[in-house]
């Protein structure tokens, strides 16, 4: 089965954690970067609202495919022309790692069960946002 879902909003990569020690206890945490957190916040309020998510996390092997559309920049916003190719940050992989963990523990157990990606790609778009879909594969 196949499952499609569309987000708006203006995809953000997934940061490097902050790693910090406790001076008093000597434990070490992570924090995660707040734009990250607002993004995957989005993700999973869209993804949660949607008719067409799973009635409990998928628990199957999937295949991942994810368009990511990003703001045109002013230099490109007036042009009729197709825009170029997306070259500049954020990273690709960055971008598809915060998708990923958003939707983890709502459409399926964990993310190491994507063993495959079909068509990503991020490109420039006057509606920004991520349009991605799940298939599990036999």
């Amino acid at each position: 089965m196949i499952y499609s879902f569309t987000v708006q909003g203006i995809p953000k990569a997934q940061g490097r954690p902050r790693v910090f020690r406790n001076k008093h206890t000597g434990k070490v945490h992570a924090v995660d970067p707040e734009t990250a957190k607002d993004w995957k916040r989005t993700i999973q309020a869209q993804v949660l609202a949607s008719p067409e998510r799973p009635q409990a996390p998928l628990a199957t092997a999937l295949e991942l495919a994810a368009e990511f559309f990003l703001p045109k920049p002013k230099y490109l916003q007036k042009r009729r022309l197709p825009p170029p190719p997306h070259v500049t940050k954020p990273d690709l992989d960055n971008l598809l790692k915060a998708l990923k963990d958003a939707c983890s523990g709502i459409l399926y157990l964990d993310d190491s069960q994507i063993c495959r990606y079909a068509n990503i790609a991020k490109r420039y778009s006057d509606t920004p946002g991520v349009t991605f879909s799940l298939m599990e594969i036999p």
